[in-house]
């Protein structure tokens, strides 16, 4: 299993409490409080090993917690938490609309490449959709302009292939 670790200033952190603080995020954007069995039931994971990574994020200073209350992200660790959801959104935007994998398989990818990308590929991921496909027109002529070369393919294999038999009938 590879670890990458976030680091910002002095703090840093596994690629497992990456995802912690992801889920916690995202709870939170639904939810008005989070509690270790949400994060347990996001993760699919047992409320001891939430309780363990709540305490090492509290440590670190990264949320706040009293035992049996809510989590409560600090600055930082909102700072952070949101950083992990925005490049697993990117990267999941880029699998499913520029490699056109699908969403299933793109949402289980995202969660293993998030943790094992710079900043900066992302950011560049991200520049490249903006710029190859920022307004519907371009979009959808570009999808147009698909549909057509593959008919047209079509078409060439066809002809190809009477051309053959036309051939084939001169010689015999």
């Amino acid at each position: 299993m590879v670890i990458n670790m976030l680091v910002d200033n002095d703090i840093c952190i596994s690629s497992a409490l990456e995802d912690y603080l992801e889920s916690i995020y995202e709870i939170s954007k639904q939810k008005t409080s989070v509690r270790i069995t949400d994060i347990a039931l996001a993760l699919k994971i047992s409320k001891p090993s939430v309780n363990r990574a709540v305490n090492t994020l509290k440590k670190q200073g990264l949320v706040s917690h009293e035992p049996y209350g809510d989590i409560i992200l600090t600055e930082k660790g909102f700072e952070l938490g949101e950083a992990v959801y925005h490049r697993h959104t990117m990267i999941k935007k880029f699998l499913v609309n520029v490699l056109h994998i699908p969403e299933d398989d793109a949402e289980k990818e995202a969660c293993q490449i998030e943790h094992n990308i710079s900043q900066n590929t992302v950011e560049k991921m991200k520049s490249f959709m903006e710029n190859s496909c920022n307004d519907e027109l371009f979009c959808s002529l570009k999808n147009e302009l698909r549909a057509v070369t593959a008919q047209i393919n079509v078409h060439s294999e066809k002809l190809m292939d009477l051309l053959d038999q036309k051939k084939e009938s001169l010689v015999n």
